[in-house]
């Protein structure tokens, strides 16, 4: 169900003026016929952002699965999803009445209200589905087992915290074990962070806008082979190979803004991030003073 940034833009303010016009009337200043009209205005930026998008998959040649001794070990890279997204923001205002009285009618403030597209990538870093089969006919013991990201050639740091089940694993023996790698976040592939509330499009200062090349994952020292005492006879190493392509491509946006009244819970409430279906479903029937 994603849509084009541009074209979700547009129900926005129409949601949000919905419920701000079927909400509690009793602090609207009677007959402010004038201030409604210039609360339905909506004021429109266009600007551009970029639409990231980033593949891995198995490098030609190499296969997911590979089998060494009595250990089999499959790999699967999690797919990386793009979908658009709305940064909201508050701006206080005062309103012709208040400024002259410095009275301030009800508990619901008047504000801006700013909607700002952007297109979020999830996850934020590789995450690769990991499984382990255990033929050896003993006990498969992970301690030991060292584990390498590297891009391009270039060894990639890894963090261990983010894999702490690895190097404890225990695998009876005809028994499988499934879990996720933890891997590199996706600024390692030449893409910086896309921030909503940046003045440069949506795409940071020196940012790649395409990045592609070879992705490798190791695991070293598995033990393949033991004698009948269960010790270690034999350890090979386990290496598959990825490719990728990391990309971002402007595109044509708005920016909104328009005014409203919001009592303090609900603007709280609506400021940050959203997706249009959260936004949209947190909106409706919501006690909001306008």
């Amino acid at each position: 169900m994603e849509k084009s940034i541009r074209g979700l833009c547009l129900w926005l303010p129409v949601l949000v003026c919905g419920m701000l016009a079927g909400s509690t009337n009793g602090e609207v200043m009677a007959g402010s016929k004038k201030e409604k009209a210039a609360k339905d205005e909506v004021e429109r930026r266009k600007f551009q952002i970029v639409k990231p998008s980033v593949e891995l998959r198995p490098a030609e040649g190499y296969a997911a699965v590979q089998e060494i001794g009595g250990i089999r070990i499959e790999l699967s890279p999690t797919p990386f999803t793009t979908k658009p997204m709305y940064f909201v923001s508050i701006q206080e205002r005062s309103t012709m009445f208040e400024g002259l009285t410095g009275v301030r009618v009800g508990t619901a403030a008047p504000v801006y209200i700013g909607v700002l597209p952007f297109y979020q990538v999830d996850p934020k870093n590789v995450q690769i589905g990991l499984k382990i089969t255990n033929h050896l006919g003993r006990v498969l013991r992970m301690e030991g087992v060292a584990l390498q990201f590297v891009k391009d050639g270039e060894s990639l740091a890894t963090d261990t915290a983010a894999n702490p089940t690895l190097s404890k694993l225990i695998i009876l023996p005809e028994k499988s074990w499934e879990g996720t790698l933890q891997g590199p976040p996706l600024t390692a592939f030449g893409l910086k962070e896309f921030d909503a509330r940046t003045t440069s499009a949506g795409l940071l200062e020196g940012a790649a806008l395409a990045s592609e090349g070879v992705f490798l994952v190791g695991l070293y020292d598995v033990i393949t082979e033991v004698d009948e005492a269960s010790a270690p006879k034999k350890r090979s190493n386990f290496e598959w190979v990825f490719s990728y392509a990391a990309k971002a491509t402007p595109e044509d946006a708005e920016a909104l803004r328009w005014k409203a009244k919001l009592t303090p819970e609900v603007a709280e409430k609506i400021i940050g991030e959203h997706s249009p279906e959260d936004f949209s479903a947190m909106l409706p029937g919501e006690a909001t003073q306008p």
